[in-house]
C-alpha cells in the first residue's frame, strides 16, 4: 500500500447505496472526509494500492479499451488524482462556510459509550411508544395557549433550555449511527452564521444503506422531539414559562431544519432518501444539461432514474423559486436594515453614554436582533453571489466547449 497507506475503501470496496446507475465508489481520507470516485479513478487507485505497475495498467486498460494508453499518461492521470484528493482534504479540514468555530470537547469514544446507552431509543417498541405520546402531546396543545413575549426574560430563559436540546439533537444522529453498526466520532461546539450550536461528525454513515442514513438524518429531530414533550409535560403541571417558550423554539428549529434548500438536516435527508450524492450541486447540473439539449449539443444522459429524475428537476425549480424570492423580496427588506442600522447603533450607543442606567430590555433586544439581521443579511447576500456566478461560469463554459472553432 505504500502511498496510499492513509485511506481507506480500497479492498472493503466502499461503495455507496445511491440511485445512479453506475457504482458510487467513497474513499475514506484523513479526520473523517470522505471523497467520492468515479469507477475507473477507483480502479485506478485500487491497482496501484495492489503493485501493480503503470506499465502493467497501461496494458490492461488498452486491451479492455480497445484505446492506446500509455504509462506516462497513466501516471500523469495517476498523480493528478492524488493531488485532488489532497486538495479535498485540506479544504474539508478548512471550516465550512457559516461555520466560524468548531471546537470538539467530547472525544469519540465518550460518544460512543453515550450513544451505545441512547441507541436502545431506536428500537421499535420505543419508537412507537415515543410517537404515540409524541401525538397525545399535539392532541393536548391544541387546547393550551402556547403564545409568548418575545422580549420578555421568559424567552431568554427558554433559549437557553433550547439551547440545551441540541446537545440531545446532535446525540440523536450519534445514536442512529451506532445502532446501526457505525460508530460515531466527536461532538463539538460551533457557531453557525451568528449562532451558538452543536455538531456531530457522523459522516461514516456512507457506509451505511440508503434507509438507515435516512434515520440518521431523522436522528436529531427525534431526540429534540422527546426533549419538547418532556418540557411539555413539566409545563402542563408547572406553568412555567422559560418551558413554553423552549418548546416554541424547539418545534420552530425542527421545522426550518426541514428544508433541503440550505444544508440542514432536512438536506440530507431529502439526498439520503433520493440517493443523490452532492445534492446542492445537481440544480446546476440539472440547468447546464437543459441548455446542452436545448442548443442541440451532445451530452451525457443524467445519472439517476426516471422518478429521481423528474424529483430532481422538481427540487431545482424549488432552489431557483426560494433563491429568487429572496432576491425579489427579502433583498430590500434586508438592504433597508442595512441602511439604517447606523442610526441603530447611534440611537444604542447615545442610550448607553447618556443615561445612568443599563438600556432597557426593549432596546437592547432592538439593537442585537438588527444586529443579528444585518450580519445574515451580508452572509445570504455573499452565498446568493456565489450560487449565481458558479451558475453562469458553468453555462459560459459548457457553451465555450461545444462551440465550433473556426478553422
Amino acid at each position: 500500500m505504500s502511498e496510499l497507506d492513509d485511506y481507506r475503501g480500497f479492498k472493503e470496496r466502499l461503495v455507496v447505496d445511491t440511485s445512479e446507475r453506475d457504482p458510487v465508489y467513497m474513499l475514506a481520507g484523513k479526520d473523517g472526509a470522505y471523497i467520492r470516485l468515479s469507477p475507473s479513478a477507483y480502479q485506478l487507485l485500487y491497482q496501484r494500492s495492489l503493485g501493480v505497475s503503470f506499465t502493467t495498467l497501461a496494458e490492461m486498460i488498452s486491451s479492455q479499451s480497445g484505446n492506446r494508453v500509455s504509462p506516462e499518461e497513466l501516471e500523469k492521470a495517476y498523480l493528478d488524482l492524488r493531488e485532488r484528493i489532497y486538495q479535498i482534504e485540506e479544504k474539508y479540514e478548512k471550516k465550512r462556510f457559516g461555520f466560524w468555530v468548531k471546537l470538539p470537547f467530547i472525544q469519540k469514544d465518550i460518544v460512543a459509550r453515550i450513544s451505545e446507552t441512547f441507541s436502545v431509543l431506536y428500537r421499535p417498541l420505543i419508537v412507537r411508544i415515543a410517537a404515540v405520546v409524541l401525538i397525545l402531546s399535539i392532541i393536548v396543545s391544541l387546547s393550551i395557549d402556547l403564545s409568548i413575549n418575545l422580549l420578555s426574560m421568559d424567552f431568554l430563559g427558554g433559549y437557553v433550555l433550547f439551547f440545551f436540546s441540541l446537545f440531545f439533537h446532535e446525540f440523536g444522529h450519534a445514536s442512529a449511527s451506532f445502532y446501526y453498526g457505525v460508530r460515531p466520532r466527536e461532538i463539538g461546539f460551533t457557531i453557525y452564521l451568528i449562532y451558538p450550536a452543536f455538531y456531530s461528525n457522523v459522516s461514516s454513515t456512507w457506509e451505511l444503506k440508503r434507509w438507515q442514513r435516512v434515520v440518521v438524518d431523522l436522528g436529531g429531530f427525534y431526540f429534540q422531539l422527546i426533549v419538547a414533550v418532556i418540557f411539555f409535560w413539566i409545563y402542563l403541571y408547572s406553568d412555567w414559562a422559560p418551558l413554553k417558550a423552549a418548546i416554541l423554539l424547539i418545534l420552530g428549529s425542527c421545522i426550518f431544519s426541514f428544508n433541503p434548500i440550505f444544508k440542514y438536516d432536512g438536506y440530507w435527508l431529502l439526498s439520503d432518501a433520493l440517493g443523490v450524492t452532492n445534492l446542492g450541486q445537481q440544480p446546476s447540473k440539472i440547468v447546464r444539461y437543459a441548455v446542452n439539449k436545448i442548443r442541440g449539443f451532445p451530452t451525457k444522459p443524467l445519472p439517476w432514474p426516471p422518478l429521481t429524475t423528474k424529483i430532481m428537476i422538481i427540487y431545482t425549480a424549488m432552489s431557483f423559486a426560494v433563491w429568487g424570492y429572496f432576491a425579489w423580496i427579502l433583498f430590500p427588506i434586508l438592504f433597508s436594515k442595512i441602511m439604517t442600522y447606523p442610526e441603530v447603533v447611534a440611537s444604542f450607543a447615545v442610550s448607553i453614554i447618556e443615561s445612568p442606567h443599563a438600556p432597557g430590555l426593549e432596546k437592547s433586544s432592538s439593537f442585537f436582533i438588527s444586529t443579528q439581521l444585518v450580519i445574515i443579511a451580508f452572509i445570504m447576500l455573499y452565498s446568493f453571489a456565489i450560487k449565481v456566478w458558479k451558475l453562469l461560469y458553468g453555462i459560459f463554459l459548457l457553451a465555450r466547449a461545444n462551440t465550433p472553432k473556426s478553422s
